[in-house]
């Protein structure tokens, strides 16, 4: 409801129930502090958001290591960074997720926004080939799991621009006809309804 700071005043009295009453492994906490960094996110305090998300992984770490949890944790923390610009360790979390998402036997909503998350970032570093191919990947995994929703038509366009960048003019035309075509089906959709 845009109410940060009472939010966050919330989630600090239920953290010191949680200290009372759980297992410091307990993942109910790791959740918390997703929530808290979710929050501070928000209020733009991207280091405290930083510093909750890291507390969340260490438990994810005990308790669930090998989770889409735990791989989301990764990719979260990875896109703070980005956004600080530290792309090394942003790779070195981004890695962890794609290694985790890929060690589950399920396909997890998740997994697209990691695949995204490498493309940009190898986008960003100059790595125009390896954009493509992460973007790519995140548009499979995102038809897939969603179908071509507007998530799908961001991956096209963003692919698009990778490709230009890569000298492969023709896919980046692909690309944005794929775009277009499925921003079209979804306005009609939205039309009709």
């Amino acid at each position: 409801a845009g109410k940060i700071e009472a939010a966050l005043e919330m989630y600090k009295e239920v953290d010191k129930l949680y200290l009372e009453h759980l297992d410091g492994a307990d993942p109910r906490r790791a959740a918390l502090y997703n929530n808290m960094a979710q929050a501070l996110l928000a209020s733009g305090n991207s280091k405290g958001a930083l510093e909750h998300l890291q507390e969340a992984l260490a438990i994810l770490n005990i308790s669930r290591p090998y989770s889409a949890e735990c791989a989301t944790n990764n990719t979260n923390i990875a896109a703070i960074y980005m956004s600080l610009g530290d792309s090394e360790s942003a790779e070195e979390y981004l890695h962890k997720a794609m290694e985790i998402f890929e060690s589950l036997d399920y396909e997890d909503a998740h997994y697209p926004a990691a695949l995204g998350a490498m493309a940009q970032l190898m986008y960003f570093k100059g790595d125009y080939c390896a954009a493509v191919e992460h973007y790519r990947s995140a548009l499979r995994k995102t038809k897939d799991i969603f179908g071509q929703n507007a998530d799908y038509v961001r991956i096209c366009r963003n692919c698009a621009k990778a490709c230009a960048k890569a000298g492969m003019t023709e896919d980046a035309e692909t690309m944005l006809k794929m775009a277009a075509t499925a921003e079209e089906k979804l306005n009609s959709k939205r039309s009709k309804s």
